[in-house]
């Protein structure tokens, strides 16, 4: 048996009723295994606690501080003595005071004997996780309902649906950070009780969430390794040596990264493969990976596949979220689809995007970009020659009642910046902003609400709620100063309960009810009330930036709806997103940006994906590209 299997295979055993023995530690130290004297010079290098477990007849012990350097000989002599025996290192307490305290990367053992009515659970040949009959509630709202999933090692399984299908849930119960209330779940055939994220890590699972879980302000090697410092003699960080062994673990992934550099001073891609090496320099074989894709540029993509076919090929099993159905062609092996908490089926990596889509609504889906003609009125808002910030310089733009303006460009063109710009987010170095043919003053959020604009932020979780607090105050946030809900600086939860039940009707929000913390609530129904938030101060102009990111095909087609519906009302729109179909779908004509400029102006009926993106790449700057 090798290290990494012995290792693994103590984390299952130790996660089920067993029951200590005491008084056969003291063989280990004279090297005496199922009570057959060896040479304690065999055993005297890698002395610490180790258990030699078999099923039928009991527990039996050798030294040794790191099962890694267990040699195959000492395995092929132990698993002599019976050929049932088998090495299985089990987590327990500290060493004993008299005894060298070992270091952080050595296994600290102790013994422990298999209680009888307990029995291996066989699981078919391959399956490095089974998930069978996961349930669970949240404030009485079922969120997963006998939920089954496998994965077999080596294999990319797409873990699709809408949100609110149960995605997340599932996950977070994998991982550690819920608990199920009914089902279990089996590692290499061995059930796992998983009480925290920490006893997942142990049993090689680890999750790369959509939003980065790094530290900014620390060193690359610092981020892979948090939590798991080198230390010299267990009192200084060595980051010589973090930072090296970071480095070896980024070269393996093919990452090419400095370990010693600072997180925000690399790319959001190479993020992404910073969180992966974590995850791997945890000796991870269960990889999940939600919405991966999101925020990456295709080249940082293709990167990003390539290593997963990598891990694959190295025997990673790998969960893969996306909402992205086009990637699943490109990576994915198997497709499992939740629809409501449940299993809606399942299928091959090659299905028909439209099989996939029937399984995840329930139901036929039409065209997804239902775009009204509407007649468009009067200029509502008008930017001239605008400069903020590091970025933006003489920025022209204007928007019309009843229209939808795109702004497209690749990462870091400067639509972001736009965005807070507009918002007062960013201080103005010159240009004037004019709402209904007026110059207005847009130095800050509040400066903008007077004057009619509303922004959907770019990051839900980050910029647009608070998480901790209910569906309720999250839509009345931007509204209280306002007469309807604190007249006289007094809040009247009446009308605050009545102002926030209008949008939370109005925008179809899925939950059990408008007292229901955000946290709890799926990415779509999470947008949605960031959306009520921004509608709820009456704005004329509405900023959308990446209204769909993160977002399933259902709640996309709801959000385009809902987008149709505000222009039919008269408002006006900026609709900045990374997704070419959706600005061409959407928009009534498109502003594209580069290297913080409005480059190009295309109306709806010229555009086309080809042009933009020539524009977005600077093509039109290569004489006889356009």
């Amino acid at each position: 048996m090798g290290g990494n299997e012995a290792r693994d295979s103590g984390r299952h055993v130790a996660r089920r009723s067993y029951r200590p023995i005491l008084g056969v530690w003291a063989n280990c130290l004279f090297g005496v295994c199922a009570s057959k004297p060896y040479s304690a010079n065999l055993f005297a290098p890698l002395c610490s606690r180790l258990v030699v477990s078999f099923r039928q007849k009991g527990t039996f012990l050798f030294g040794c501080s790191d099962i890694d350097r267990v040699s195959f000989l000492l395995v092929q002599k132990v698993q002599a003595l019976n050929p049932t025996y088998s090495l299985v290192p089990v987590p327990g307490p500290p060493l004993t005071a008299d005894r060298k305290q070992p270091a952080l990367s050595e296994s600290i053992m102790s013994i422990y004997l298999p209680q009888t009515d307990l029995q291996q659970t066989e699981t078919p040949p391959g399956f490095v996780l089974e998930m069978q009959n996961i349930s669970k509630s949240f404030a009485g709202v079922v969120a997963v309902d006998q939920v089954n999933l496998s994965l077999r090692a080596g294999e990319c399984l797409a873990l699709i649906g809408e949100n609110g299908a149960g995605k997340s849930t599932l996950m977070k119960i994998l991982s550690g950070v819920y608990q199920k209330d009914g089902g279990r779940i089996l590692v290499r055939g061995v059930e796992a009780n998983i009480t925290d994220t920490r006893s997942a890590h142990k049993l090689g699972i680890a999750i790369i969430h959509q939003e980065f879980n790094l530290v900014e302000y620390l060193t690359v090697a610092d981020n892979i390794f948090l939590g798991r410092e080198s230390t010299h003699s267990g009192l200084l960080l060595n980051h010589s040596r973090a930072a090296s062994a970071a480095q070896q673990v980024l070269d393996k992934l093919g990452a090419p990264i400095n370990a010693r550099k600072m997180i925000f001073e690399i790319t959001t891609g190479e993020k992404q493969l910073v969180e992966i090496a974590r995850a791997l320099s945890q000796d991870a074989s269960v990889l999940v990976m939600d919405e991966p894709t999101a925020s990456l540029t295709k080249k940082e993509i293709d990167i990003l596949f390539h290593i997963i076919r990598t891990l694959k090929a190295q025997g990673v099993g790998i969960i893969y979220i996306s909402h992205r159905l086009e990637e699943i062609y490109d990576i994915a092996d198997r497709v499992c689809v939740l629809r409501n908490g449940r299993n809606a089926g399942e299928t091959s990596g090659k299905a028909p995007i439209a099989e996939i889509v029937e399984m995840m609504l329930g139901r036929e889906i039409g065209e997804k970009f239902h775009k009204q003609e509407v007649p468009v009125g009067e200029t509502i808002l008008e930017v001239r020659d605008l400069s903020a910030g590091a970025m933006l310089r003489n920025i022209n733009l204007s928007v019309k009642q009843g229209e939808i303006v795109g702004v497209f460009g690749i990462a870091g063109a400067g639509q972001r910046e736009l965005a807070l710009a507009l918002f007062g987010l960013h201080k103005l170095l010159s240009g004037q902003i004019l709402v209904n043919g007026k110059p207005a003053r847009i130095n800050s959020p509040a400066d903008a609400i007077r004057n009619k604009l509303g922004l959907l932020t770019e990051n839900r979780k980050i910029d647009g709620l608070l998480l901790e607090l209910s569906i309720l105050h999250n839509i009345t946030l931007s509204y209280l100063e306002g007469k309807g809900a604190a007249p006289a600086g007094y809040i009247s939860d009446r009308k605050e309960k009545a102002f926030a039940r209008s949008f939370f009707d109005k925008l179809s929000v899925r939950a059990s009810s408008i007292q229901q913390q955000v946290k709890h609530l799926s990415g779509g129904n999470q947008q949605k009330v960031v959306l009520a938030r921004a509608l709820s101060t009456r704005p004329d102009v509405i900023i959308l930036n990446e209204p769909t990111r993160g977002v399933d095909v259902g709640a996309k087609v709801e959000i385009y709806d809902l987008m149709s519906q505000m222009v039919s009302e008269g408002k006006g729109l900026i609709l900045i997103s990374s997704e070419l179909p959706e600005v061409l779908g959407m928009s009534d004509r498109v502003l594209v940006m580069y290297r913080g400029s409005m480059v190009a102006e295309i109306p709806r009926s010229e555009a086309t994906q080809q042009l933009l993106l020539t524009y977005a790449m600077g093509g039109n700057l290569v004489p006889g590209n356009i």
